[in-house]
């Protein structure tokens, strides 16, 4: 039995042992309500002393199951609670037994409670025994019982106690080993997300330094003619405010400076110019967006999320990658928001249109122009995203381990073997599906994500 004590673990233990006591209660209280029956059947022919000793022995059964057990341990504490339930077990036993005159289902109880002992407190508990056996022999001896028959049963109640004790550190150290073996594992599990969440933002800085250049390239295409649109408009403005100049002054000579400076050809490029100018801008504005979209971390929780914009900023991300290689369709349809990190499944697609384009690089035999094709439909129960290739396919050797973490089959230095295995983990987090299908004349990977949570969250 247990000390009241404060610290969480110790409350803990004592939570248990309350469990314990609980749900042992039934089996117990059978034990001794079977005993208590052999007492009554005992005093069989002497009606008043087998009234008592039911009425005593039904009381107990009662007072321990149903008083110690369901209420004050609980609102007692332990230590108190169970000297309690000693003091009115051996006051009890005691009148019982001197009432039935000592039969053996009275001796039978010694043995019985040492077999049921605890040992969370052993002071305590050999406390229990010894009193316990010191009175029965008393009394025993006292009412004239033979000295050998209480101290063969104080003896086999030793045995018993021992026993008990054997048992118990046994089932205390299989708790311990199970509650280590508990933490380890929750720790394991808790450096694998950790682990799992470097490696996802590794992959994403690998992915935005691996198209830097790129991105770099294209946003200086739209920034080129954006300056020289702004220039030819600078230069176009000018003239025109000369000749308004020229207008306003009624100068002779207007028709000449008009014919001079060209201006029937600026006021017909002119709005060209400025169109051109703020498709540039548009351009570069697209491309920055989705470098923060990539860039920008996920929420802490899961929220509706458009997946089709996902796959247009992955798309326009990977377009440096894509574009010397192979033309880029998309055939987005009608899709629902969905439950997701969103900014994750952007990763996953641009991880797999990245992958296509060096596959088609790479390729030994390519295509005269390779082709990408990505598209996503809704289902009834899901949201699916393809990303397929024209390119040879994945090899048949290989492809059990494509989803493995470092497996690459690029060299040295072009790869971390991380974009597919992470891809995989990002989408069955997500309790969805990655797979793919390959063969000679290209290779389509389908994502599937579920609906269900996302209808309750909308």
């Amino acid at each position: 039995m247990p000390d009241e004590m404060s610290s969480p673990i110790q409350d803990s233990s004592n939570a248990a042992y309350v469990r314990f006591n609980v749900s042992a209660s039934r089996v117990q209280g059978a034990g001794a309500a079977a005993l208590s029956a052999l007492m009554v059947i005992s005093c069989w022919g002497r009606w008043s002393a087998m009234l008592a000793v039911g009425l005593i022995q039904g009381l107990v059964v009662v007072f321990n199951v149903l008083l110690v057990n369901e209420r004050l341990l609980r609102e007692w504490g332990i230590v108190r609670a169970e000297l309690l339930r000693t003091v009115v077990n051996v006051a009890t036993g005691l009148i019982a037994n001197h009432i039935s005159q000592w039969p053996l289902a009275s001796w039978l109880f010694l043995p019985y409670v040492a077999l049921v002992f605890d040992h969370f407190n052993s002071r305590v508990a050999y406390g229990v025994l010894v009193s316990h056996c010191a009175f029965n022999a008393a009394l025993a001896v006292h009412d004239g019982v033979a000295w050998r028959i209480p101290a063969a049963f104080s003896a086999l109640a030793v045995f018993c106690c021992a026993m008990s004790r054997v048992r118990y550190d046994a089932i205390r150290a299989m708790a311990i080993d199970a509650d280590m073996q508990r933490r380890e594992a929750e720790a394991a599990h808790e450096q694998l997300v950790t682990t799992e969440s470097k490696l996802r933002q590794a992959q994403k800085l690998e992915a935005v330094g691996r198209l830097a250049s790129g991105v770099a390239h294209e946003i200086n295409t739209p920034v080129q003619f954006v300056s020289d649109s702004v220039t030819f408009v600078a230069e176009g403005v000018e003239s025109v405010l000369r000749v308004l100049a020229a207008y306003h002054a009624k100068a002779p000579g207007v028709e000449e400076l008009e014919t001079e400076l060209d201006i029937p050809f600026i006021a017909k490029e002119l709005p060209g110019a400025v169109s051109l100018a703020r498709e540039g801008l548009d351009r570069v504005a697209t491309i920055v967006r989705s470098m923060r979209h990539l860039a920008h971390p996920d929420r802490a929780e899961m929220e509706l999320g458009d997946i089709n914009h996902a796959i247009t900023m992955a798309t326009t991300l990977a377009a440096s990658e894509c574009r010397p290689v192979a033309d880029v369709e998309t055939d987005l349809g009608d899709v629902p928001n969905v439950l997701c990190f969103v900014g994750e499944i952007g990763q996953v697609v641009l991880n797999l249109v990245v992958n296509a384009a060096q596959a088609l690089a790479s390729a030994p035999k390519k295509p005269s122009r390779g082709k990408i094709t990505i598209s996503s439909r809704a289902t009834a129960s899901s949201v699916v995203i393809t990303v397929g290739d024209n390119g040879p396919g994945i090899p048949s050797a290989i492809q059990e381990r494509i989803f493995e973490p470092f497996f690459t089959t690029k060299d040295v230095g072009k790869g971390t073997g991380q974009g597919l295995a992470l891809a995989h983990a990002t989408i069955a987090k997500h309790h969805g599906a990655l797979t793919f299908e390959t063969g000679p004349r290209g290779t389509t990977f389908r994502i599937e994500i579920p609906r269900s949570q996302s209808a309750q969250a909308a």
